[in-house]
């Protein structure tokens, strides 16, 4: 494991991990979570929370959630590109949510395509629509 990052959440605490493996498509971020910062914590059934394992672009992991714009999530990640080397990267962001049980996940649907960002309101993370070249 590497990489770790506390998330805090109404009132539950999401430590993150990201799986070795940046060369391959399957890798990603997975979560332990606890009611203390200093734990106990217990691993996420639906890990990994943030996975893309095909498309342009592989992976999602190395990464961090934060609070954004309009009080949103966002996980930033790193995605394989690997032109040069097996293990390059690219940074990418995906909206994060937490469900009614308190699992955080992420939507890494056509992550690697063109998506609005951040700070533009109520469609902010959406699929743009553009397709590659």
């Amino acid at each position: 494991m590497e990489g770790a990052w506390l998330t805090k959440h109404c009132s539950k605490y999401y430590m993150q991990y990201a799986a070795p493996g940046t060369e391959f498509n399957i890798y990603g971020d997975g979560v332990y979570t606890s009611n203390a910062p200093l734990g106990p914590y217990t691993y996420a059934l639906n890990n990994p929370v943030s996975y893309k394992p095909g498309g342009f672009m592989n992976g999602a992991g190395h990464g961090s959630t934060v609070l954004g714009p309009q009080e949103t999530y966002w996980h930033f990640g790193t995605m394989a590109q690997s032109f040069n080397i097996n293990w390059e990267r690219r940074i990418c962001i995906f909206p994060t949510f937490f469900d009614e049980d308190g699992l955080m996940y992420t939507d890494t649907y056509f992550g690697d395509y063109p998506h609005l960002a951040p700070s533009i309101p109520i469609k902010q993370g959406q699929f743009a629509g553009w397709m590659l070249l």
